[in-house]
């Protein structure tokens, strides 16, 4: 009769330990952020959510009235090139060595 008494709380406090368990994953994966990152270039902020009327993207449009939208924009670098490696490395472009673009030095 001990065995099985003591079997069985082994089973019931096993069973209540992987419960737990399964309630705080559950808690972690409701707590990540639902993230979009779109990125496109030479658009500057040409677009209607930033108050230009130039264009109609009436998808993008409602996209940003139910999103984060941000107002201050900088970047790593003036050109592209540099600037999306600074973006994809999370790196300065002189640390990586991306900030020379072909413009060559005008002392041919």
């Amino acid at each position: 009769m001990l065995k099985l008494v003591t079997k069985l709380l082994i089973f019931l406090c096993t069973t209540v330990g992987l419960l737990i368990c399964c309630d705080f994953i559950k808690a972690q994966e409701k707590a990540k952020p639902n993230i979009l990152w779109i990125t496109c270039e030479d658009m500057s902020a040409n677009l209607p959510m930033y108050g230009d009327s130039t264009v109609a993207t009436p998808n993008l449009s409602k996209f940003a009235e139910e999103a984060i939208k941000y107002t201050k924009m900088y970047a790593v670098a003036g050109v592209c090139a540099p600037s999306r490696s600074g973006i994809i490395t999370g790196m300065y472009p002189p640390a990586i060595g991306t900030q020379h673009m072909r413009t060559g030095t005008g002392a041919e």
